[in-house]
């Protein structure tokens, strides 16, 4: 502080005292790194989990396939048949588990391509 001399008559100190921010920061950093290192266990997980499980399914699928072209049954090729849609769909909700992985971990690849419309409305 002056006086109207321009004269210093004092002055003002300011003393605050951050380590509770510190401190809140740090533990921000802690908990952000720990949830980081769980997502990528998490999509390690549903990649392994999902490439173990898309091995016996497709075994299943290709047995499946073989029923189908050898069996003059009809009961046996509905019972088939059912299987094969059932297999088409769990292998379907598989991929689309490893895509999410790959889009997780930055490994997804999009490939430009020309398609038509009108066939991939039916699909919906």
């Amino acid at each position: 502080m002056f006086d109207g001399k321009k004269r210093l008559l004092g002055e003002i100190v300011r003393i605050v005292d951050h380590t509770e921010t510190y401190e809140h920061t740090n533990k921000l950093l802690e908990l952000k790194n720990d949830a980081e290192k769980a997502n990528r266990a998490k999509s390690m997980f549903l990649t392994n989990m999902s490439h173990e499980i898309r091995t016996p399914l497709n075994a299943i699928v290709g047995m499946d396939e073989l029923i189908l072209r050898e069996s003059t049954s009809e009961n046996i090729n509905e019972y088939a048949g059912n299987i094969r849609e059932a297999g088409r769909a769990l292998l379907a909700l598989i991929n689309d588990v490893l895509d999410i992985s790959k889009i997780e971990s930055g490994k997804l690849e999009v490939k430009a391509d020309q398609y038509e419309m009108k066939l991939l409305r039916r699909n919906w």
